[in-house]
């Protein structure tokens, strides 16, 4: 049932995620000496199946995860409140069976999660990482490029972070959504710098590759920016240092800044418990398809030189 759960989704699904940003992680597959996939576009669903389980493993076990995976248990655990802003179950995307009832919610933590003092720090490092040109360019925006660096690049922050999850972060996020904070691990974590003078001011609508996304604002003096969700139209715009999260697959935008720079940290989670097989699943027979479709073209394209060749001669 579960095979054909997937199987079945594929279509609905990679029609839905057009937005997905493109700098998450590309679904794997193997390559024969000619360029084309070794996997027919007509293969199997079972062999799929096979690779979204073995590309869930990869990721929960990836050098990434490991960065930022603590074995300590901590001592004590903060209670923090939350808020909830309700988007709806059917725009939750395709894990909502894996995260429970606040799957349907947006949720944001009444109080600080991350002190002024470590937000000044996680900014002074990723500006200066990115002053000696260790950021990339986050390009999927409307306008111009968002610059970002990887937290598992920055190695106080890393520190940082790694101590702040497992004490206080995993365990306010797992219980949002049902989930054991001991089966979370990190997938990707930015710092994103939206800067109003060089127009790198928002982000489209798009999914996250992941199975939880959470962002902390970092910075303070800009105007405008905040998280919009498609599904309800709301731009939630939490305090500095206040912790925001959703499932991955709500689609949302980084709303527009108009003036000033605003600084955000982004933190990608997934679960050893939902290997996300729809997801995954999508992914891999979408690449099936543009492979085939490239085929294909290379095949008109090699026909119709030889027909000019052989009508020139």
């Amino acid at each position: 049932r579960m095979l054909l759960l997937c199987v079945s989704a594929i279509p609905s699904l990679h029609a839905s995620t057009g937005c997905i940003n493109e700098r998450k992680m590309q679904p794997r597959c193997s390559s024969s000496s000619t360029g084309v996939s070794s996997l027919d576009y007509g293969a199997p669903a079972t062999h799929i199946l096979a690779e979204a389980e073995a590309a869930h493993a990869a990721e929960v076990a990836s050098g990434t995860a490991a960065a930022f995976l603590s074995h300590r248990t901590a001592s004590s655990r903060r209670e923090v409140a939350f808020s909830s802003h309700h988007v709806g179950a059917r725009f939750v995307g395709p894990d909502s069976a894996a995260l429970g009832d606040g799957a349907s919610s947006v949720h944001i933590s009444d109080e600080a999660v991350l002190a002024p003092a470590e937000c000044a720090a996680l900014r002074l490092e990723a500006r200066l990482a990115m002053a000696k040109g260790l950021s990339s360019q986050f390009t999927y925006t409307d306008v111009a490029p968002i610059r970002e660096v990887h937290v598992s690049d920055l190695p106080l922050a890393r520190r940082m972070l790694r101590r702040k999850l497992a004490r206080l972060l995993l365990p306010l996020v797992a219980g949002r959504f049902a989930l054991p904070p001991g089966s979370l691990r990190v997938r990707d974590a930015v710092v994103l710098r939206y800067d109003a003078a060089e127009r790198a001011t928002r982000q489209p609508f798009h999914r996250d590759e992941g199975l939880v996304s959470f962002n902390v604002p970092l910075s303070r003096g800009f105007e405008g920016g905040g998280t919009c969700f498609e599904g309800s139209g709301a731009v939630l715009r939490p305090p500095q240092g206040r912790l925001l999260c959703h499932a991955s697959g709500m689609r949302h935008a980084g709303h527009a800044i108009s003036r000033g720079v605003r600084w955000v940290l982004v933190v990608f989670l997934v679960s050893t418990r939902a290997p996300q097989l729809v997801r995954r699943c999508s992914n891999l027979a979408a690449a099936e398809a543009r492979l085939a479709a490239a085929a294909e073209a290379g095949g008109a394209a090699s026909s119709a030189q030889a027909a000019g060749g052989e009508g020139g001669g």
